[in-house]
């Protein structure tokens, strides 16, 4: 597809302008122009359009071709320029192809400008490819300096007589010679004495036309210490002149030789550990065996076959067995482990905790391993824990007394019993979404607060406190409380009995003693009164001679005395029928 080209045209009178442009059209250049007059129009076209080519016009009233060149040379160096005027001689235009103007046209010659917009873009064209070639070859260059310079390895050449032509940087940080040391001087200098030998054996192949592959020799470096050595190399017949590559491998050596003694301690210790182990293939026979898995299984060496023994799990316990070395058999580095009993051979058995890890795909492995270790004491042990557990959460949760466990620190229910759940309306999951102070009225909360200070240092604690019910009732409890140890948690066990109807009756009790002893006082000292004076009286007339007696000065004092004394018997009676009437304790309804 043909490449419109952009023309930015500088050019101020409008005859000369139509007639550059029509020549421009009769060349039959498609195109696309822009007509600019003044300095800040033409600057702005210089940013913003980008134009192909540049055809101004020599002088301009505020503005001359010269300065409009300069401008471009600063924003677009590569964008042909061509002056386009006939007020200057060839004189003049030279000087300005001298000073880099692409080309002139002058105006009575116009029908040039076409072919010379033509050149003009071909040599831009010719000039950039061979830029871009230019830059892209230093930009080579400089990456192969750079890959050498930077390569962890050695590389360089080596011409006919055996000597270093060009060596890569990090010959000084892999022998600790710099390539101008180097360079003229053969590698034998260099080489182990006792390696020299093959070197040159291989050296010799080199020139021959055979390459070398993962040659190992011994260089010694500047200091002295000797490196190992990985070399390829190709010789080329035509330059006369050897391409190689050194690798310190030296590490690598030392890492080999640690992995075979590594190796050797740790078949050592599997062998010899606690913990066994068997290799089983694909198709389901067993690749190795530990000494430790034989004597773990209580294996009969003379007897032992080259099968898996899936026979050996429990019954109980083969399913999950099954499911979990199926899982582990079809997918490639998965690991699941498993717990189980296995037969021995007195028909006892075993508990064994077994990992499987699928390794076939590693090729140094290529089996399903399993690790095992016998788990039988902790086993038992667990499942005697376990029946303590079960025996003891029964007494918490089967106890008729609310029982629950809290979290000293933060004060959040870690559990309740059947019997607290009862007692105060809150479900389960309610209590175990809610601290201690939600049971208590705000006017006990400074109490508690107190109390569980205390508690911290005391495990035993027992104290009486008022609790509020769901329903918003409240009511009197009998708190028992010790510290538990829940592993990673300190918690304490609350005993809580509710004694509201305990203290009603007491209460009752009480009321019913101040009204007996109420009774006891108008007995002991109300009555006294009136008795008194008839008493008194008595003994008067007893020693009054009886001529001088009157009844009438005696009887209203002995009648008055009477009737005291039978209304005070009558408040006794009165009171003493309700204290009988009031029970001491009534029975609160469920």
């Amino acid at each position: 597809m043909e490449t419109t080209i952009k023309i930015l045209l500088l050019e101020h009178d409008q005859h000369d302008l139509e007639l550059l442009q029509y020549q421009i059209k009769k060349a039959g250049l498609k195109h696309r122009s822009k007509v600019v007059q003044t300095r800040e129009a033409y600057e702005t076209a210089l940013l913003n359009d980008s134009p192909d080519v540049i055809l101004s016009d020599y002088s301009l009233p505020s503005f001359d071709g010269l300065s409009a060149f300069h401008l471009k040379q600063r924003t677009l160096p590569h964008t042909p320029f061509i002056i386009v005027s006939g007020t200057i001689g060839e004189e003049k235009a030279v000087e300005l192809i001298k000073l880099g103007v692409t080309d002139y046209v002058l105006k009575e010659k116009l029908y040039q400008v076409g072919p010379k917009i033509e050149r003009a873009l071909k040599e831009a064209a010719d000039r950039k490819q061979k830029e871009t070639a230019e830059l892209q070859l230093k930009q080579r260059e400089e990456q192969l300096q750079k890959i050498m310079d930077l390569s962890l390895d050695v590389i360089g050449t080596i011409n006919n007589e055996g000597k270093i032509e060009t060596v890569s940087a990090a010959s000084e940080v892999v022998w600790g010679y710099s390539p101008e040391e180097m360079i003229g001087t053969t590698p034998f200098e260099y080489i182990y004495e006792e390696d020299k030998e093959k070197s040159f054996v291989a050296l010799a192949g080199l020139k021959d036309g055979i390459d070398m592959h993962n040659f190992e020799n011994r260089i010694i470096r500047k200091n002295g210490e000797p490196v190992t050595m990985l070399w390829s190399g190709r010789w080329h017949p035509a330059d006369q002149i050897g391409y190689f590559t050194a690798r310190d491998i030296t590490d690598i050596k030392k890492a080999e030789e640690k992995i075979k003694t590594n190796e050797k301690r740790f078949r050592t210790l599997l062998q010899n550990s606690t913990d066994g182990f068997i290799l089983i293939a694909a198709d389901g026979t067993v690749k190795e065996r530990s000494a430790s898995a034989i004597r773990i299984l209580e294996l009969d060496e003379s007897k032992i076959n080259s099968r898996s023994r899936l026979d050996l799990i429990h019954p109980d316990d083969l399913e999950v067995f099954n499911d979990t070395l199926a899982h582990v058999m079809q997918n490639p580095n998965s690991i699941r482990q498993a717990e189980g009993r296995f037969r021995m051979p007195d028909n006892s058995y075993k508990w064994l905790d077994v990992t499987l890890h699928n390794q076939q795909l590693e090729p140094a492995v290529g089996a399903i391993v399993l690790n095992f270790r016998d788990i039988t004491e902790r086993k038992l042990a667990e499942i005697e824990l376990e029946k303590s557990e079960e025996k003891y959460r029964n007494l918490f949760d089967l106890n008729p007394s609310p029982m629950w466990v809290f979290d000293v620190n933060n004060l959040q229910f870690i559990d309740v019993n059947e019997a607290a759940v009862r007692l105060y309306g809150y479900s389960k999951d309610e209590f175990l979404g809610m601290t201690i102070k939600d049971i208590r009225p705000v006017e006990e909360l400074e109490k508690l607060e107190a109390v569980l200070t205390n508690s911290r240092s005391n495990r035993f604690f027992h104290d009486v406190f008022i609790h509020v019910k769901k329903n918003g009732e409240v009511i009197d409890v009998d708190i028992k409380s010790d510290t538990v140890n829940l592993g990673d948690r300190i918690a304490r066990l609350v005993l809580a009995t509710d004694i509201t109807d305990q203290l009603k009756h007491i209460k009752a009790v009480e009321e019913q003693n101040k009204k007996l002893r109420e009774i006891a006082w108008m007995q002991s000292h109300i009555v006294r009164a009136p008795l008194a004076r008839i008493m008194g009286i008595v003994d008067l007339l007893d020693n009054y001679p009886p001529e001088k007696v009157r009844n009438k000065d005696f009887l209203p004092m002995i009648s008055s005395s009477a009737h005291e004394l039978d209304e005070i018997i009558r408040e006794i009676v009165r009171k003493a029928e309700r204290v009988k009437e009031q029970p001491v304790y009534k029975e609160q309804p469920e």
